[in-house]
């Protein structure tokens, strides 16, 4: 089992001391919508769209331009009955996929939310990591591309600034991928595994760990109620 990081002992803390010296992106007078990027989500089956509806808008409130829902036909309409400035795009399997992110304006993406663990939605996975676009993976993506152990890692090194947004059972799979024995230093190894995949890792929990190539911080004021499912 992974252990709680021992907050006191670390160098860097999320909090604004790490980053807050950072200037943050400002928009000129004349600057327009697809200045500040268009975030594709791609939806989970009938069933299981909220999670991708709730990533969607949280993009919008983080700045993003535009935001689209990428549905599959049978999730169409329950979908349409609840965004509003969201948009909503049909996505009919991978090859539709691939040409909605071949729209370079289409700069952000998001999978793993509501995504049933298949061999869909890992073809999902490598085509968004192979579009250019900045990609986070999340829930059934991460766990639909690590079943194919030999080909999650290079198509992560391969693609551009990806994020993985793991829980500890979902990190047990990309260990295990990987051939890495758990470890409780919970901060060293999501370095580790953040320097092997060329990624930022997002090792969430009570403790949730931050790791890049060169740096790691902990977000560590996340409060218990935070334990619930969609605030991931």
């Amino acid at each position: 089992a992974f252990e709680a990081v021992d907050v006191d002992a670390l160098p860097t803390l999320n909090a604004p001391a790490a980053w807050g010296r950072v200037p943050w992106p400002t928009l000129g007078a004349a600057a327009h919508k697809y200045d500040r990027g268009h975030v594709v989500v791609l939806s989970g089956p009938m069933s299981a769209t909220g999670a991708a509806r709730l990533a969607a808008t949280a993009s919008l409130r983080a700045g993003a331009g535009l935001a689209t829902v990428a549905s599959a036909p049978d999730a169409l309409l329950v979908n349409a009955a609840h965004l509003t400035t969201v948009m909503l795009q049909r996505i009919g399997g991978p090859e539709e996929f691939a040409a909605l992110l071949s729209d370079r304006r289409h700069n952000g993406g998001v999978l793993g939310p509501g995504l049933p663990v298949c061999a869909e939605t890992a073809e999902m996975a490598r085509v968004a990591l192979a579009s250019g676009a900045h990609v986070v993976l999340d829930a059934g993506a991460i766990r639909a591309l690590f079943r194919d152990s030999a080909a999650a890692p290079e198509a992560l090194r391969a693609a551009h600034q990806p994020v993985l947004t793991p829980h500890s059972g979902e990190m047990r799979d990309i260990l295990a991928a990987l051939g890495i024995a758990p470890s409780a230093d919970k901060l060293a190894q999501a370095k580790d595994v953040a320097e092997r995949l060329g990624a930022v890792l997002v090792h969430k929990g009570a403790d949730t760990v931050i790791a890049g190539r060169a740096q790691a911080a902990v977000n560590a004021n996340a409060p218990p109620w935070l334990a619930t499912a969609g605030t991931g």
